[in-house]
């Protein structure tokens, strides 16, 4: 039973994230016009939102150890729904960014915890249809939130969007409050060096979304780096590391799995977005319109996702991840070459290629992270994989606004608008297919280092 209430909880967690995430792309619009800000700077409440969350993912991590995976898990359900109900009350976009920011290091305590809770309570034997379920929760969340959020947009207004999802947050923590607690894997925290990891990871990744402001975004990177060796050289020299560096470095297996995922979610996180912005911006679609349209690709990754353990039996996970990431290079390639006249039969297909791709790389991608570490490391091998989503997300989202940012200097409303937004759209699904070439690279390295092994 407690098995069972643990995987609802988890499955709760995942939906109502990506729910709420990928609504954003559908609500560009209402948020525009309600903060009276051009509809590219709305990226940034993606943006600040992804820095925060990969930003404060190991210094999680280090709480997870400190506390145990249940305590950090609930405790983090609790304040991440705090976080979520205070950004529809946000007055002005300022405000709105920073209750962004909380909001994401909140759930980055959720993140870390959640799939090292899992794996930990679950039995060997079910570990992969959990995880499959899992995972299939995360693409219903991306499946349902075009539809739902264009709904609710355009009748409640996109503040309801977070008040739904404060709901499932809530009920997620309520629901693994019975399930027994764990032991602590350490009784050590290391305050200072854990600031230095987030202030160094949180400064490159800034850096990265303001690039065109030359002098700013070098003065930050610099930091950045500066911040993240000094919390390197320490940690390498400690007797109690949350990041083991050589024995991470060490596990080849668990090192291409977490770059396979990280250049696979650089490449194609910013789909939906892109092709809401293709339709509402230059077709002139409305939001429900556009968020029925949407749901194709995750409803897609949804049913392959929850079927990961019985693909599992027929195709290898390595394989699995490799075919994935070839189709979804294959999307964004059919999708660079998208424009104004083009048919939406086209876009149907290129959203079919991308789901099946990303259905088959996301579990199997998964599997191998969480089987390759012991007992102890599964906080660690939940918070790295977390990262690399994060930070892949987050460099996805920084390319993005700095693309929209260079390409973009027409008013809203005016042809020359539509005209520079398509040019910028399409060398933004270019970037994105070449991207997609380096993540295939590592899943067909972790191919060949696992046909090795055996």
């Amino acid at each position: 039973m407690q098995q069972r209430l643990l995987i609802l909880s988890v499955c709760l967690i995942q939906f109502f994230c990506p729910f709420m995430g990928n609504s954003l792309n559908i609500a560009v619009p209402a948020l525009s016009l309600e903060y009276a800000t051009a509809p590219e700077n709305i990226t940034w409440v993606i943006n600040v939102y992804m820095i925060a969350t990969a930003s404060f993912l190991l210094p999680a991590t280090a709480l997870a150890n400190f506390f145990g995976y249940r305590n950090l898990y609930f405790s983090g359900c609790l304040l991440a729904s705090a976080a979520t109900f205070a950004v529809p009350l946000s007055p002005t976009f300022s405000v709105l960014l920073c209750a962004r920011v909380m909001q994401g290091i909140c759930l980055s305590l959720v993140f870390c915890s959640s799939m090292a809770l899992l794996v930990d309570k679950i039995d060997k034997e079910k570990r992969a249809t959990a995880i499959g379920l899992v995972v299939g929760a995360v693409y219903a969340g991306l499946s349902l939130s075009p539809l739902i959020a264009g709904v609710i947009a355009d009748s409640l207004g996109w503040r309801s969007i977070f008040f739904v999802t404060v709901i499932g947050l809530f009920a997620a923590g309520v629901l693994v409050k019975k399930i027994s607690k764990d032991e602590p894997n350490t009784h050590h925290f290391n305050l200072p060096k854990m600031s230095l990891c987030f202030l160094g990871i949180a400064l490159i990744l800034l850096s990265f979304s303001i690039a065109s402001s030359h002098i700013t975004a070098l003065i930050l990177v610099i930091c950045g780096f500066t911040f993240l060796s000094i919390y390197l050289f320490f940690e390498n020299k400690s007797k109690h590391p949350v990041f083991p560096i050589k024995l991470v470095m060490g596990n080849r297996t668990l090192t291409l799995a977490l770059g396979a995922s990280a250049f696979n979610y650089m490449s194609n996180f910013s789909i939906s977005l892109l092709l809401a912005l293709h339709m509402q911006f230059i077709l002139g679609f409305s939001a429900s319109h556009t968020g029925v349209f949407l749901v194709i690709q995750p409803a897609i990754m949804m049913v392959l996702s929850s079927c990961a353990g019985k693909i599992a039996k027929y195709m290898n996970a390595h394989i699995s991840e490799s075919v994935g990431m070839a189709l979804i290079f294959t999307a964004l390639t059919l999708l660079h070459f998208l424009h104004p006249e083009s048919s939406l039969y086209y876009m149907v297909i290129c959203q079919i290629i991308a789901g099946i791709g990303f259905g088959l790389f996301s579990a199997p991608n998964t599997t191998i992270v969480m089987s390759s570490v012991k007992r102890e490391q599964l906080a660690l091998a939940s918070a790295l994989q977390a990262i690399t989503r994060t930070v892949g997300m987050a460099c996805c989202m920084a390319i993005l606004t700095t693309i929209l940012n260079s390409y973009i200097d027409a008013p809203h409303d005016t042809k020359l608008y539509i005209r520079e937004l398509s040019d910028a759209l399409s060398f933004s699904f270019m970037i994105s297919a070449c991207i997609a070439i380096i993540g295939f690279a590592f899943c067909f390295a972790g191919l060949i280092s696992h046909q090795k092994v055996k």
